[in-house]
């Protein structure tokens, strides 16, 4: 008691813990170590072969998480860098933002490897710049950013866990833009974290986009979105057919009235915006967990590919 001290002999018990259970302890500990260094060291002998993975690498440390990044337009390019726009969110933030940045890319065979694994990381790179941090509206954390290009103007389309879709003129990076359109229809609380959104722009068309959201209801919403667009502006489709969260939307290549789903009632549904709001054929089932994304193949368009729960990508 008190500050007194003694030895016990193996086998004895002290304070209800014997010395097997904290061999056990210590075991298990170690082991932590173990993984801790393996893990360290797996990824300082990536970081010493990047030259050898990749024609070109930066890092760039955040001050807050990002849920979601976006390659925008090509803004210039010389015989050793591609200068180009780029969008990332942020998370966890007093002012949550949208972050407009210009990243300086090496062209291929151009970059220096002695200095490619010479980054810290733990600062922000030297090759990003940010240009101007918009304020989301009511701060909401931003799940899913769009680049679009109408008329020579860049916009930027962002869906958060608000019931609205919001579109940013961002041809001039101003942190003082609000939204020039708002795109409404789905129900409150019906887009909390919420990631289906696709567009697709008709082939020889730069005036216009088909803009399409899935959400909790089970609903795909369709605007078109063109370059005259403000204000609220209400879908075109309301495409009813899922019985649980749309998890992933997206056009086919080739048509913007073509488009397919995937929902975590485990289903596919492909629908064809000129036939109304029904799907124009469906895979019920098409796995045994919820779907999560879906693509659809540029060249062979008879095939999409999803991603589900356990982890497994499926080509139907």
């Amino acid at each position: 008691r008190g500050s007194s001290l003694c030895c016990r002999q193996a086998g004895d018990s002290a304070c209800g813990v014997s010395t097997s259970t904290l061999q056990r302890t210590w075991s298990a500990s170690e082991r932590q170590q173990r993984r801790f260094a393996a893990k360290n060291m797996a990824y300082v002998q990536w970081k010493r072969h990047l030259p050898l993975c990749y024609d070109f690498f930066t890092n760039h440390e955040l001050t807050v998480p990002s849920p979601c990044v976006r390659w925008g337009h090509v803004i210039s390019t010389d015989k050793e860098t591609i200068t180009q726009r780029l969008y990332y969110s942020e998370r966890g933030a007093v002012v949550n933002n949208v972050v407009i940045a210009e990243a300086s890319v090496a062209t291929e065979w151009s970059s220096d490897p002695d200095k490619m694994s010479e980054f810290d990381e733990n600062l922000p790179s030297k090759l990003i710049e940010v240009k101007a941090q918009i304020p989301t509206p009511e701060g909401t954390e931003v799940n899913r950013l769009l680049s679009l290009s109408v008329d020579e103007k860049a916009l930027l389309l962002a869906k958060s866990d608000l019931p609205e879709l919001h579109v940013w003129d961002v041809t001039t990076p101003s942190s003082e833009a609000a939204p020039v359109v708002r795109l409404v229809g789905h129900g409150k609380k019906a887009c909390e974290s919420s990631f289906a959104v696709a567009a697709s722009q008709p082939a020889g068309s730069s005036n216009a986009y088909s803009i399409a959201s899935g959400d909790k209801d089970g609903t795909v919403l369709v605007w078109e979105l063109g370059a005259q667009a403000s204000g609220p502006l209400q879908p075109l489709l309301r495409l009813k057919g899922h019985k649980d969260t749309v998890e992933g939307v997206c056009f086919s290549p080739s048509s913007p009235h073509s488009l397919c789903s995937v929902s975590d009632d485990k289903s596919i549904l492909f629908w064809d915006a000129r036939a109304g709001g029904r799907p124009v054929q469906t895979l019920s089932k098409a796995t045994k967990v919820d779907l999560h994304c879906v693509g659809w193949c540029g060249a062979a368009e008879e095939l999409v590919a999803t991603g589900a729960a356990d982890g497994a990508v499926s080509v139907f």
